[in-house]
């Protein structure tokens, strides 16, 4: 796939899961804390594949 497909499809289930998380727990909370969960949540994304890689390329050697 596409690195900027996988990035929109990230950036797209991380604000969804943002919002439902926000409104589960913190439903008088704002956009801007959405926001910025859904942040969190693609860095975090990328961080675990990184991670991954790492790992994977350690056990090939």
């Amino acid at each position: 796939m596409n690195r900027i497909y996988i990035l929109v499809l990230r950036t797209i289930l991380s604000l969804a899961c943002a919002i439902i998380l926000t409104r589960l727990f913190h439903p008088e909370k704002g956009i801007f804390f959405i926001a910025g969960l859904a942040v969190i949540l693609v860095s975090l994304a990328y961080f675990l594949t990184y991670l991954r890689v790492r790992g994977q390329k350690e056990k090939g050697r």
